[in-house]
């Protein structure tokens, strides 16, 4: 499975567990450290680290595991390192304050 496909799979599966605004930012011209972010919001400490675990549980099936976790007991901004992907699950008021999907947004593709 290609980083396209992995961050689409993620994407779908954070929407399908209920993730809110979950977004998919490409950023294969314009970072090295790495080709996709995928970032959703939850309503709670609790269901960030619901949508977490489920994801993880899911792509276990397919043998697909995190280089790094981070945030798990904080609860409140959960990094999920997947290589290629990197998975972000904020708390809504964490996800509005740091605004990762409009900084990294703006950062103009590599010439």
């Amino acid at each position: 499975m290609n980083g396209s496909e992995l961050a689409e799979l993620i994407k779908k599966t954070l929407e399908d567990y209920k993730g809110q605004a979950v977004e998919l930012i490409d950023l294969q011209n314009r970072s090295s450290l790495c080709d996709y972010f995928v970032i959703a919001s939850a309503n709670s400490e609790q269901q960030a680290q619901g949508l977490a675990g489920l994801l993880e549980e899911e792509l276990a099936k397919l043998k697909i595991f995190p280089r790094v976790k981070e945030g798990l007991d904080s609860r409140r901004w959960i990094l999920l390192d997947y290589d290629t992907v990197i998975v972000h699950i904020f708390h809504k008021e964490e996800r509005d304050f740091y605004n990762l999907d409009k900084l990294w947004q703006a950062i103009p593709p590599k010439k």
